[in-house]
């Protein structure tokens, strides 16, 4: 296995594909307009709400769901990286597949609801704060519909996660303008956003129980839940590794600044992770593809996967370049002057987009070749870096300190790490060549 040869940086050849690739390009591109709505409405109603709350009750709530977000691997247990591969090549298993793995993450829910409990009643926060995490803490119970877009996704059909989406923000906008309009309390926004995530997975339940009539919690296996735990938990670890140094910089501004700290380094994360959805949505999407392409040869496996890693990691540069250059005044237009620290974040904490974007593509490449614990591996030494470099550089340099512990950590875990390990080595090479090297499109 040569990555360094020249038909290796290939893309994949449109002719070869046909109906398969339309159908592929299809459903991407259906995602993607979801996404893209999804964005503009973040742009308006969202940054309405962020100019509603101000720094601190945006902080407050920032805080909040950082907070909680750290037990979401717990409620996830890693299943949506691994359930993708198992569909896609038993397509007779769905059912059995889908409601082993529901019935896993909702034990996983009530785990995780529980820890959280149990973290308030030792380090709480005020009764403002608590109750914010308290209430979006349900939030990890709907968000099991994750599995209803791994079967979707599998089966090249992001039309339905279209609707459903677009059919949500609808509703959370009207919300959203109400509660502005009646100049709500701050626990009404709190609760609006576990009406947010309640919609979609009431929506689309509706549509995956028309698709896969045979879905039922009764059908819970055993050994497929041993099967899936069983590949699912270096994603488990590395779920909460990642989780730990995406969020743990709020958390740590939170305990070494102000809620207003907070708020404003908020502002720019909401800014700069607006693009993620990129390469979650592309790389799902083609993850099919990879997959198919891997079972009829190795040259057209990798070919498909060197043009992936180039096309993330040149659009993850021109959203940071123009993100970084225009940051005043995205910042200003959005949230306005009471945020005008979060311009130099949003300048520092964009560049990581970059790692985010390859990262996503190149942890399919490890689960393909069996090696999700390197994911896990990785994600525990960028948690430590960006842990310690947060403790170092907040009190120095404030919330710009965090982001660069962001960028400096994502850098590390998703790629430096990736030459560490003479497993992944290969991979490593990979992404390098195929950022050097121009492919050939056809």
């Amino acid at each position: 296995m040569h990555f360094g040869a020249r038909e290796s940086s290939l893309v994949i050849r449109v002719p070869s594909l046909g109906e398969g690739f339309r159908r592929y390009f299809a459903n991407t591109a259906w995602l993607i307009f979801e996404k893209s709505v999804r964005i503009l409405y973040y742009l308006v109603i969202g940054s309405w709400v962020v100019r509603y709350l101000g720094p601190a009750q945006f902080g407050t709530l920032s805080f909040a769901q950082s907070l909680v977000g750290l037990f979401a691997p717990l409620s996830a247990l890693g299943l949506t990286n691994v359930l993708s591969l198992h569909l896609v090549k038993q397509p007779e298993k769905i059912p059995t597949y889908l409601s082993t793995s529901l019935g896993l993450m909702l034990i996983g829910c009530v785990v995780s609801y529980v820890g959280i409990n149990i973290l308030l009643l030792l380090h709480g926060y005020g009764a403002i704060t608590n109750n914010a995490v308290l209430i979006i803490g349900f939030c990890a119970f709907f968000q099991t519909s994750t599995l209803f877009d791994s079967y979707y996704q599998s089966a090249v059909r992001g039309k339905m996660l279209v609707y459903s989406g677009l059919t949500g923000m609808a509703l959370s906008s009207l919300v959203k303008v109400a509660l502005i309009l009646l100049k709500a309390s701050f626990t009404s926004f709190v609760i609006s956003y576990v009406f947010d995530v309640a919609i979609i997975f009431i929506i689309l339940l509706a549509f995956f129980k028309k698709d896969v009539p045979r879905f039922s919690l009764a059908l819970f296996s055993r050994s497929t839940a041993v099967e899936l735990l069983g590949e699912a938990w270096p994603y488990i670890l590395s779920g909460l590794l990642v989780t730990i140094y995406m969020r743990i910089d709020m958390i740590m501004i939170k305990e070494l600044m102000t809620d207003v700290s907070v708020g404003q380094y908020a502002a720019a994360v909401r800014i700069s992770e607006a693009w993620y959805f990129i390469p979650v949505i592309i790389v799902g999407s083609l993850y099919p593809a990879i997959v198919n392409a891997k079972q009829v040869s190795e040259k057209l496996y990798l070919d498909r996967l060197s043009s992936l890693y180039f096309v993330m990691f040149y659009m993850a540069v021109a959203v940071s370049v123009v993100s970084s250059l225009l940051s005043g005044v995205f910042v200003q237009t959005l949230f306005g002057a009471a945020f005008s620290q979060a311009s130099g974040v949003l300048m520092i904490h964009i560049w990581a987009s970059i790692f985010v974007f390859v990262g996503v593509s190149s942890d399919k490449w490890l689960l393909t070749e069996g090696l999700q614990i390197y994911s896990a591996i990785n994600g525990l030494l960028g948690a430590i870096l960006n842990i310690a470099l947060n403790l170092v550089l907040i009190p120095r340099i404030g919330i710009q300190g965090a982001a660069w512990a962001t960028l400096i950590s994502y850098a590390f875990s998703g790629y430096i790490c990736l030459a560490i390990w003479p497993k992944t080595r290969r991979n490593f090479k990979a992404v390098t060549a195929a950022v050097f090297r121009l492919p050939r499109f056809v």
